[in-house]
């Protein structure tokens, strides 16, 4: 099975490198745990009220590059509808 990376990019900071990665059946399954990884992040900056919050998560496929990122937004003001979670190819 081939090995993928969940690279934490948050902008203007330090980008955090997955040096072990986990292996999955397929860039499918990889992106599922990538989007789970982002929701449990901004699940924690909530509630820590860790507000504004830019993150992405670079899925890496081991000798592929990266093969997609997710990417997460909170807003300031949370409690409106222009909180963002997207995925780009």
């Amino acid at each position: 099975m081939p090995r993928y990376y969940f690279h934490l990019v948050h902008p203007g900071r330090e980008t955090i490198l997955d040096e072990v990665g986990d292996e999955f059946a397929d860039n499918a399954a990889a992106r599922r745990e990538g989007i789970a990884s982002l929701g449990e992040l901004i699940f924690e900056a909530l509630r820590a009220e860790a507000v504004p919050l830019n993150v992405s998560v670079q899925i890496v496929r081991e000798g592929h590059g990266i093969i997609e990122v997710v990417t997460g937004t909170i807003a300031s003001n949370c409690n409106t509808s222009s909180n963002v979670m997207s995925a780009e190819k």
